[in-house]
């Protein structure tokens, strides 16, 4: 949307993002500071970017640590209560931001990756160990679930998914004889192995799996900073079968760095965050076609000025993005920003409205000339940055128009054309 343009202090880190379905958002990382008020890492931001007032971001402590420690991970409970991890603890929230006191709050050894279960029970799978094992699961009041079987093999998971039919995949060192192996395994329901799914392991040792999500085809894309995993060679990024076999007809290029967050869109391409470089790839926020190729639509107009943590697809299309960077496309964004993001964009009026809408000359140097559909109700025309501001704005009274361009910098834009049927975007260019 328009204005989108929170302010969290430099330095600030946004590492995950959860969206309530009024529209709201939810950010954890490491911050103090969120439009000018205090955050402990926890903040709520509404639709429009500023700070949601209704919810308590003072400091607070937290597992007896100095306040402002951070947020590793946050979920949303579907009652609208807050899960967060933080070093050390598993707290929850009220819908308001006040901590929620009929939930036990759970000691972990370092940090913790959340997964929430359709009955209300937590997954924990906690950085550096919780008692036996790595992997934990709580009741829905935050106890300890006793049923659920640790494995004394397993340490230091990075990431961790929830399969539809019950089952987790976990990223983690797996300790063998041979000594320790970062690798993607999975779990039965009840904490057991499963030995049906072929772990497959990363090399080098020392590196991490830090994103793993599950296809709707049972596939599983991995990301993180390795050379390869299993047999393929593919760094940073790859792809098992719901068997764990690696998948050899997906072909990411080759990248350099650490792909931090994978993200599946809407129309199936898989976008990447992380802090990486590739000659085939826009750097830090990059999206892959199914098949593992570069989609070329997207482009380094968008490119963040540092590294990118966490990833969310809004159900208009627009793309939030948060992490460690100060700027995005060369405007100014600081640790968070929102794009609108091409191929997902919903173009809700007409076709034959869409079809004769028409923007030239492309690229545009000083004037975009914009012709509605006839006989259709034209009210407004929008120029959107990648940032999702809106920069020009004409109310229409005829069925032509033009929007000056001449001061904008050059870049890709997004055109809006808002009828009383329905809304028309095309991405233009500026030169």
């Amino acid at each position: 949307l328009a204005g989108f343009q929170p302010i969290i202090q430099a330095e600030g880190n946004v590492m995950e993002l959860a969206r309530q379905p009024d529209g709201k958002l939810l950010l954890a990382g490491y911050f103090t500071e969120m439009n000018g008020q205090p955050a402990a890492g926890l903040a709520r931001l509404n639709a429009d970017g500023t700070a949601d007032a209704s919810f308590a971001m003072l400091p607070r402590p937290v597992n007896n640590h100095a306040a402002g420690m951070g947020v590793d991970d946050v979920i949303l409970q579907p009652d609208g209560r807050i899960l967060v991890s933080v070093i050390g603890e598993v707290l929850r929230y009220l819908s308001n931001g006040q901590v929620d006191n009929t939930f036990s709050s759970h000691a972990i050894a370092g940090t913790g990756r959340l997964a929430l279960q359709p009955d209300g029970r937590v997954l924990v799978a906690a950085k550096w160990g919780s008692s036996s094992s790595s992997v934990v699961r709580l009741q829905a009041n935050g106890t300890l679930d006793a049923t659920f079987a640790t494995i004394t093999t397993l340490g230091s998971p990075d990431a961790l998914a929830l399969q539809p039919d019950g089952k987790v995949l976990v990223a983690a060192q797996l300790k063998n004889g041979s000594g320790t192996t970062k690798t993607v395994l999975r779990l039965n329901s009840n904490g057991t192995q499963d030995n049906t799914f072929s772990p497959a392991a990363a090399t080098p040792r020392s590196v991490y799996i830090s994103s793993l999500v599950v296809q709707s085809d049972g596939n599983i894309v991995v990301g993180g900073n390795f050379t390869a995993l299993g047999p393929a060679n593919t760094p940073g990024i790859a792809r098992l079968t719901s068997a764990g076999a690696v998948d050899a007809t997906f072909t990411p290029p080759a990248l350099t760095g650490g792909v931090y967050k994978v993200m599946m869109q809407p129309n199936n391409r898989i976008l990447l965050g992380g802090s990486f470089t590739s000659p085939a790839l826009p750097s830090n926020l990059a999206r892959l076609l199914p098949n593992g190729a570069a989609d070329a639509s997207f482009t380094a107009s968008a490119q963040p000025s540092g590294s990118v943590s966490s990833l969310l697809v809004q159900p208009d299309g627009r793309l939030v993005l948060g992490g460690r960077f100060t700027n995005v496309g060369g405007q100014a964004a600081t640790s968070l920003a929102r794009l609108t993001a091409s191929n997902v964009l919903h173009v809700s009026a007409p076709h034959a409205i869409a079809v004769r809408t028409e923007a030239w000359p492309v690229p545009a140097h000083t004037q975009l000339h914009v012709a509605t559909a006839p006989a259709a109700h034209a009210q407004a025309i929008d120029l959107l940055n990648v940032l999702g501001q809106v920069v020009r704005h004409v109310d229409l009274r005829n069925a032509t128009a033009d929007v000056s361009v001449e001061s904008l910098p050059a870049g890709i834009y997004t055109l809006r054309v808002t009828y009383t049927e329905g809304i028309v975007t095309r991405q233009v260019q500026v030169q």
